[in-house]
């Protein structure tokens, strides 16, 4: 879906990017380019969306759904809950939080450019697995991984400072997937094993 998305994009735009006419005096701007109270607009957007999904995850009928059917789809079902449903609507909130995030960097950079995400999914896996969620399912909290997806921001934005190329934020990004991966699995053999 992401490439056919991407190849719909290209061909409907020709492959050029969009630029906001009249950037300094459009409205868009405050989305990804405002403060409010000292603290930039994005911060406030994810830390009132972290804790919308924390409240969902943790005190909804729903939040209890999504933890069950991603502990054990089949004995979700056998349970009486729609694992289909459960995961559709999990797709369409990640849809949601996605369209959220490209209005914010659309609003940065005061355009749309093609290509502008690429790659931004295995930044935010790594940043969900480095907050603790396991991949296995059954198990994650919203705020540990707010944590983990700060850490690897500053984490990346300190090899910037550091003068390393971009290119390295990559490698970075790999070895914590790598090593959080390892460490996930490594816990889950000795919960089997205990």
């Amino acid at each position: 879906m992401l490439s056919f998305l991407q190849g719909v994009t290209l061909f409907y735009s020709g492959g050029s990017n969009v630029n906001v006419a009249n950037a300094q005096e459009t409205w868009f701007a405050f989305f990804g380019r405002d403060n409010l109270l000292g603290i930039p607009v994005p911060v406030w957007i994810f830390l009132a969306f972290g804790a919308l999904a924390a409240f969902v995850l943790r005190r909804t009928r729903f939040g209890r759904t999504v933890f069950a059917v991603g502990g054990n789809e089949t004995t979700s079902v056998y349970s009486g809950i729609s694992a289909s449903f459960t995961v559709f609507c999990t797709y369409i909130i990640s849809g949601l939080a996605t369209a959220i995030a490209a209005i914010i960097m659309g609003s940065r950079v005061m355009g749309a450019q093609n290509t502008i995400g690429q790659g931004y999914e295995l930044t935010v896996l790594a940043g969900i697995i480095l907050g603790g969620t396991s991949l296995m399912g059954g198990s994650g909290s919203i705020w540990r991984t707010v944590i983990g997806i700060s850490m690897l921001g500053f984490i990346q934005n300190g090899l910037l400072l550091l003068g390393f190329p971009y290119y390295v934020q990559w490698l970075v990004t790999w070895s914590v997937i790598i090593f959080a991966v390892w460490a996930d699995l490594a816990a889950q053999r000795g919960r089997v094993l205990a």
